[in-house]
């Protein structure tokens, strides 16, 4: 889905954010739980992720 140029320049809302805090805590268990001590790990954000707070 789209967002439009108001959505676009304004402050992301809570549920977006809180959204996001939960997406990163179950990638970084999923992380812990599958990759041995000292691995290198590459997460890559395609498309738009500049307001996703990490």
């Amino acid at each position: 889905m789209k967002m439009d140029m108001k959505e676009a320049i304004t402050t992301m809302k809570k549920e977006i954010v809180e959204a996001c805090e939960r997406a990163l805590n179950h990638i970084e268990r999923i992380i812990e739980e599958n990759t041995p001590q000292n691995a290198t790990v590459i997460i890559a954000g395609i498309g738009n992720t500049m307001g996703i707070p990490g």
